[in-house]
């Protein structure tokens, strides 16, 4: 049973009654008054009161997601945006939605669906659970701008579909950002995590044995099949699949781990960002054995 203090109370009648006290941490008083804190001490601008931030967050708070995970910065000027504090709207418009105008330029959308997709952007901020039951509000799990800027690269993709695309991408921005959903979040992580994910996996190949490295840089940069480099080792052809696939696999998880210190990105992203690497695993092998060899 989660703990019945003053913020704890004020959090908790906020909730769906279908989840109940239960669906959280049996120390939820010192998780929120800790949330609290670093939330007020994230701006000496404006101020929210403690009341009004903890119905904001419970409105939109997903119980998969830790309290101690959850951005108590990007949640307390979204707080005070929203409520309509005086100064909020200014900073969070600088803080947050220039990235955004920075990540649709980069797409290449006109000034007039940029200001759409804007307008849109910020309708949405204004949602809850109460109004959104599909849960496609931003919750606090993860960096609000991240979020603000795939849900706008989204929504221009949406748009100009819908639009017949009546300003075409020219070539290199087709190259850069397919046209498929996913395949526009993953291009915007991929820009957003570039330098990261490339030391996280440099990184992470090193940690492999000589075998596995070798095993890799001959099935991926020679081009070798596994009867190939069987003859190579004097083992069966089964024996080096599963080299191969340990090897992938080992490369994976610590390229996760790598990324996941490093970055202080939302689950999703980080599984959005797996599968990048998984995708374009080939890709970056080639030029990291290159480089290697």
């Amino acid at each position: 049973m989660a703990d019945s203090g003053p913020l704890s109370a004020l959090f908790l009648a906020h909730v769906p009654s279908s989840e109940g006290a239960s669906a959280y941490a049996t120390d939820l008083e010192a998780q929120l008054a800790a949330l609290v804190d670093a939330a007020h001490r994230s701006s000496d601008v404006f101020q929210v009161p403690t009341a009004d931030l903890l119905r904001f967050i419970a409105l939109r708070f997903d119980p998969a997601c830790p309290i101690a995970q959850l951005r108590a910065d990007d949640l307390y000027h979204l707080c005070a945006y929203v409520l309509g504090v005086p100064a909020a709207a200014a900073i969070v418009e600088a803080r947050y939605f220039g990235p955004v105008k920075g990540a649709l330029r980069r797409i290449r959308a006109s000034p007039d669906l940029t200001q759409d997709v804007l307008q849109a952007l910020r309708c949405r901020l204004l949602l809850d659970r109460s109004h959104d039951p599909e849960h496609k509000h931003y919750s606090g799990a993860g960096s609000l701008t991240s979020w603000l800027c795939v849900w706008a690269v989204r929504e221009a993709g949406h748009r100009r579909d819908r639009r017949d695309r009546e300003e075409l991408f020219d070539e290199h921005a087709l190259a850069d950002l397919p046209q498929r959903d996913e395949d526009q979040e993953l291009a915007y992580l991929k820009h957003l995590y570039r330098e990261h994910f490339k030391a996280a996996f440099q990184e992470a190949l090193m940690t492999l044995s000589p075998r596995e490295r070798n095993v890799l840089r001959y099935n991926v940069l020679k081009g070798l099949n596994i009867a190939e480099i069987g003859a190579i080792y004097q083992v069966h052809r089964a024996t080096v699949a599963r080299w191969i696939a340990h090897a992938r696999e080992l490369l994976l998880q610590s390229t996760r781990e790598r990324l996941t210190q490093r970055l202080h990105a939302a689950d999703h992203e980080l599984d959005s960002i797996l599968r990048l690497i998984e995708s374009q695993m080939d890709v970056s092998l080639r030029r990291c054995l290159d480089d290697d060899a």
